[in-house]
């Protein structure tokens, strides 16, 4: 463990790693100068690729404080066999990547139940288990029925093994509670992969993109945006602690 400067360490998928939307982790690099936070976030991993990838990490490298956010593709990947052409071979691609998604929500309770059992005989850090935000903008869809699942599970399990929850999916929920839903999701698959990370490059960029496609919080219905009045990322993430 670092006796100086704190090491930081988020892991997660392509929320943390923050190409496609705004990269919250950069943006806590303004308000934590004093801290080093290392972003090990991954597009597309799952929880069983998440989890492998923290243990590997933290049997190489100490960090005082582990922020673990994982779970919305394992609720996407097994949709993408649905969708177009390009989207099933994405899903193809990331699962034989070994991104593979749980099946069923005591697949992932117990995946992360090991996970942290694991963690805390390998390393003394603080751990910090995000919420998943949303799943497309509409919580009527089948995507955030299934997350609420999982966060339910996260806050549970967070919560026996002593974790600080970062709850941001309860601050999303109460957002878009409060706004017309919209289905907006993914969308067209070369913009997805492509020219979305090239306008996400900037805030502003981003906040064009939600726009155009009349999103408050995201851009593809997941990736963040920072669009409506008074919501600041990451300023409301409940990640003071560190």
């Amino acid at each position: 463990m670092s006796l100086g400067i704190k090491k930081v360490l988020f892991i997660g998928d392509s929320i943390t790693e923050g190409i496609s939307g705004i990269n919250f982790v950069d943006l806590l690099k303004k308000d934590f100068k004093d801290y080093e936070l290392i972003n090990k976030g991954l597009g597309g991993d799952t929880l069983y690729g998440i989890a492998g990838r923290l243990l590997k990490e933290i049997e190489l490298n100490s960090y005082d404080i582990v922020v673990l956010e994982a779970g919305h593709n394992d609720i996407i990947i097994p949709a993408l066999k649905d969708m177009g052409i390009f989207h099933k071979m994405l899903g193809k691609h990331l699962v034989k990547r070994g991104s593979i998604p749980t099946v069923e929500p005591t697949e992932f309770s117990e995946l992360l139940e090991t996970t942290l059992d694991k963690l805390s005989q390998l390393a003394g850090s603080k751990i910090i288990i995000t919420t998943l935000s949303c799943i497309g903008e509409n919580l009527e869809s089948e995507f955030n029925k299934k997350r609420f699942v999982l966060n339910e599970i996260i806050r549970e399990i967070a919560g026996k093994h002593g974790c600080l929850i970062a709850d941001v999916a309860k601050r999303f929920d109460s957002i878009l509670s409060k706004h017309n839903p919209n289905d907006f999701f993914l969308g067209n698959f070369i913009n997805l992969m492509f020219f979305d990370p090239i306008y996400c490059r900037t805030i502003e960029g981003a906040n064009k993109l939600s726009l155009k496609r009349k999103t408050s919080l995201t851009t593809t219905g997941f990736s963040l945006t920072q669009l409506l009045p008074g919501v600041k990322w990451p300023r409301w993430w409940p990640l003071g602690w560190i």
